[in-house]
């Protein structure tokens, strides 16, 4: 079965194939996780904590906006929110994925953009 691409005549609350997951099915699964592991001391957290095509195409492409980046650090703060709220006693370790950096596939040295790594500190 191909997957088309474009807006949906059904919700989905839950989500739908091929789409990032929706806040709703994230504060489920994290429900859950305490319900099984009451009891964390650390966490490893794989990357691509953002939406898909939210980290800028290229550092020269013209087509990149402020907005695009502002919209990727606002992801970055919607996911802590989410963590502290359900797993607040629990040492995090982060991983970035080729979604989660300033660059779509392209990370930056830590002196290149020390917002960004500042940020995510």
């Amino acid at each position: 079965m191909k997957h088309e691409s474009g807006p949906a005549e059904y919700r989905a609350p839950m989500g739908r194939y091929g789409c990032d997951p929706p806040l709703n099915l994230i504060n489920v699964m994290m429900h859950r996780l305490n319900e099984v592991f009451t009891e964390r001391d650390i966490i490893l957290l794989t990357g691509d904590l953002n939406g898909h095509h939210t980290a800028m195409s290229d550092p020269d492409a013209p087509m990149n906006t402020q907005a695009t980046y502002s919209l990727l650090i606002s992801q970055h703060a919607g996911v802590n929110q989410v963590l502290t709220e359900h797993i607040p006693n629990s040492v995090i370790l982060p991983c970035l994925g080729n979604n989660d950096n300033k660059y779509h596939d392209n990370p930056q040295p830590v002196d290149a953009d020390t917002f960004f790594y500042n940020y995510l500190n």
